[in-house]
């Protein structure tokens, strides 16, 4: 299978469900799925977080397994039921037709890079709420809880200093390049 999606967090279509067993004799649930947007987060200027559906150029189906076992039972109804599922027993998982949130990322198989698909736990992405941090500023001022020795840990930047270049983690950048690294991607 060729790499046609970058990682990250989709909205998909269920199209299909089958439960199995899998070579070792483990059951699963599969489910074909279609990614029909990338989900993007980024700040929304305002100090809070804003998800952005991208809608992916082409939609080929993947498959998602859910591996049931003693060890893995307890997490896979966690995204079972992330992904909508209401029932109380593993018969009644029926997500035809549901539209849920999965996980894609890139592993290597064989020597060759391959696309890994899950269901996504949260769905939901983090919503900042800026007067959390305005009661800690009336609370507990910053300058309070600074002491007069600048912080000299390791990676550690001192309050008013700005970092330097390699302090800076690539994370910061990364939901400003996923729109553009999607957009080069679909368009090679």
């Amino acid at each position: 299978m060729r790499i046609e999606y970058l990682a990250g967090k989709y909205l998909c279509d269920v199209e299909e469900q089958a439960w199995t067993r899998a070579k070792t004799g483990s059951r699963m649930l599969i489910l074909t799925i279609k990614p029909k947007a990338q989900l993007v987060t980024r700040g929304d200027g305002k100090g809070g977080m804003v998800t952005e559906q991208v809608p992916t150029k082409n939609s080929y189906p993947r498959k998602v397994r859910v591996v049931v076992t003693k060890t893995t039972a307890e997490m896979a109804l966690k995204k079972l039921r992330a992904a909508g599922f209401k029932g109380n027993k593993w018969s009644e998982v029926d997500l035809l037709g549901y539209e849920v949130a999965c996980d894609c990322t890139e592993e290597t198989y064989e020597g060759k890079p391959v696309e890994r698909w899950d269901l996504s736990l949260g769905g939901e992405a983090l919503v900042s709420q800026p007067e959390v941090a305005d009661e800690l500023d009336v609370e507990m001022p910053i300058a309070a809880v600074v002491t007069s020795a600048p912080n000299t840990s390791p990676g550690s930047t001192a309050v008013g200093m700005a970092p330097e270049d390699e302090d800076i983690p690539f994370a910061v950048f990364l939901p400003l390049l996923l729109p553009l690294l999607h957009l080069i991607h679909f368009a090679a």
